[in-house]
């Protein structure tokens, strides 16, 4: 069902000012817009049977020739975020371990330099054999010169501030998702409210947009915020 007289906007969605042709990128163009000297850092969001996505993220100033690039006119540098890696993989289905997880992520940030590595609260506290999946996460990606793993806030109303906290980037025209990351750019407008919960909450559900959701929350409200 949509939205009445909004013909575009799916009731029930969260973030109706997500429109992806907006906010998605191409590659090429990143690559002129983007700099090493800024912060990099990396999200994950922790799962077995569900999904485990990691994405990869950078901030800095826009200058207004680069703003062309976006098909935007500044006067001034604007500070932007760009998502602009991604992988998603359910370590189940695929048969892999946390371990084997970290080694991918590892091999592509090859060469950069990352300030953070944002991993969901929970895989420091399930434990597999006698490690947790944090710490199996972290003795591999020490070997890439990639820094530990640190856990998501879950402190309580973290979740609605994050949320909130998404919707202003994305209304001060401030993230950008790279064509790289479809998961990303299909997830957020398919994010819904709970009602049960006056709307200032996203519905939980068993899909991967819940789990890429959660992600991008807080790998971007850890950092930013």
């Amino acid at each position: 069902a949509l939205l009445p007289g909004a013909w575009s906007v799916p009731e029930g969605q969260y973030f109706t000012n997500f429109e992806p042709k907006e906010r998605k990128v191409h590659p090429a163009v990143l690559s002129q817009i983007m700099q090493p000297w800024w912060n990099h850092w990396v999200s994950q969001d922790w799962g077995f049977k569900h999904h485990t996505p990691v994405h990869w993220h950078c901030v800095g100033n826009v200058l207004p020739e680069h703003a062309k690039l976006l098909k935007r006119e500044w006067d001034t540098p604007k500070q932007c975020v760009f998502t602009y890696r991604e992988k998603i993989v359910s370590l189940s289905d695929a048969g892999m371990s946390e371990a084997q997880l970290a080694h991918e992520v590892g091999r592509l940030s090859a060469g950069q330099k990352l300030s953070r590595h944002i991993l969901s609260a929970d895989a420091f506290g399930e434990k597999t054999s006698q490690k947790t999946p944090a710490s199996m996460i972290a003795e591999v990606t020490k070997q890439y010169g990639l820094p530990g793993p640190t856990p998501s806030n879950m402190a309580p109303g973290s979740r609605v501030v994050g949320w909130r906290f998404m919707y202003q980037l994305i209304q001060e025209d401030r993230w950008f998702i790279s064509e790289m990351c479809p998961e990303a750019l299909a997830a957020i407008p398919a994010l819904e409210y709970d009602s049960d919960k006056g709307g200032e909450d996203i519905l939980k559900t068993d899909h991967v947009y819940d789990d890429v959701g959660d992600e991008l929350r807080y790998g971007l409200t850890d950092m930013l915020d």
